[in-house]
C-alpha cells in the first residue's frame, strides 16, 4: 500500500529531515480530506429523514451545504416566560433562545441566530481522554445571577485593569501565545525542536478537548443567556456597562436595550454570540491550559 512505500522510501533516505517533512505534509494532506471525523467541516451531511431505513439523523447534503453544519437536529425550545412575571425564570424560560444580532455596523441589516456546531460535542472523538460529563450548574435563581452580571460589568466600566482583562482573555489567540511564552522562557525548557513540537501540539490537543467539552455541556444543559433574562425585564433601569470600552463611568439604560459585548469578566462569560452560556468554553480552555502548563 501507499504506507509501505512511503515507509521504504523513509528508510531508503536513513530517515532524512527532508523525508520525515515528505510524510508529515502527506498526513497533513489526508487529515484535511478526511471529513469523517464528526466535524462537517464541508457540510456534506445535514439533519433530516431517512427513508430506506425510516431514521431521522445525518443523511447527505445535496447542494447548497453549509460547511460546519448541525448534523443532530438541535432545535431551541426556549421562550419568554408565559407566566407574566418577567423576573422568574422557569421552565423554558430557562432554555437558550436565539437573539436579533446587527450584521455589519449602521447597515440596517439584521440576523437571527442559530446555534454554532451544536453537534459537535456529541459526534466529534476527543483526542486526549473520554469527555467527563459536566455537572449541572447549582444555581436556580436566574434573575439573582443576573444582577450579579450587571453588577459585574458596572464594576468594570471604570476599571482600566479589567477592560484590558476583558480585552485579552476574550483573545484565544492572544491567550496562547502567551502561554507558550511563558512556558518557553522558564529554565527547564531547552528550546529543542522536539519539545517545541509538543508544546505546540498538548496545546492543540487540549484546545480541541476543551471546547468539545463545553459545547457538549451547553447543549447538554441547553440553558438561557444572560443577555435574554436581562432584556426581559424590559423598561427597568439598570446601572451597567454602556457597552463603549472608552467611558469611563457606568450607564444608567432600560433593561430590554441591553447589549452585552463579547467579554470575558474573570471566567464570567457574557455575550451575544449565537451559542450556549454554559460551560464557558474560554474558561475550561485556560483551566485546562494551566494543567498543561503544570
Amino acid at each position: 500500500g501507499n504506507y509501505d512505500d512511503i515507509n521504504a522510501m523513509i528508510v531508503a533516505e536513513n530517515y532524512h529531515p527532508f523525508a520525515i517533512g515528505h510524510l508529515v505534509a502527506l498526513e497533513v494532506e489526508s487529515l484535511s480530506k478526511n471529513n469523517n471525523d464528526g466535524w462537517n467541516r464541508d457540510g456534506s451531511h445535514t439533519y433530516g429523514y431517512n427513508e430506506e431505513d425510516d431514521t431521522w439523523g445525518a443523511i447527505p447534503c445535496s447542494t447548497n451545504c453549509a460547511p460546519f453544519s448541525d448534523t443532530t437536529g438541535y432545535k431551541p425550545i426556549g421562550t419568554t416566560n408565559v407566566q407574566g412575571d418577567k423576573y422568574n425564570v422557569t421552565g423554558l424560560a430557562q432554555r437558550w433562545q436565539p437573539l436579533r444580532e446587527q450584521k455589519g455596523v449602521g447597515i440596517g441589516s439584521y440576523v437571527h441566530q442559530v446555534h454554532i456546531t451544536p453537534h459537535i460535542g456529541f459526534t466529534v472523538k476527543p483526542k486526549l481522554r473520554p469527555l467527563i460529563e459536566t455537572e449541572a450548574p447549582t444555581y436556580t435563581d436566574y434573575h439573582e445571577e443576573a444582577l450579579s452580571v450587571v453588577e459585574q460589568l458596572r464594576l468594570t466600566a471604570g476599571n482600566e485593569t479589567r477592560k484590558a482583562m476583558v480585552e485579552f482573555y476574550d483573545n484565544k489567540g492572544q491567550v496562547r501565545s502567551s502561554v507558550i511564552h511563558s512556558i518557553t522562557s522558564l529554565d527547564g525548557f531547552d528550546g529543542s525542536l522536539e519539545d517545541t513540537l509538543l508544546l505546540h501540539h498538548g496545546i492543540d490537543l487540549v484546545e480541541h478537548d476543551a471546547l468539545l467539552s463545553a459545547w457538549r455541556g451547553k447543549v447538554k444543559y441547553d440553558l438561557v443567556r444572560p443577555t435574554t433574562v436581562i432584556r426581559q425585564w424590559g423598561n427597568d433601569e439598570i446601572d451597567t456597562f454602556g457597552g463603549d470600552f472608552s467611558e469611563t463611568e457606568s450607564k444608567v439604560i432600560k433593561a430590554k436595550d441591553f447589549e452585552a459585548v463579547s467579554v470575558v469578566l474573570l471566567y464570567i462569560y457574557i455575550t451575544t454570540h449565537s451559542y450556549l452560556s454554559f460551560y464557558a468554553h474560554m474558561s475550561i480552555f485556560t483551566y485546562k491550559l494551566s494543567r498543561l502548563s503544570e
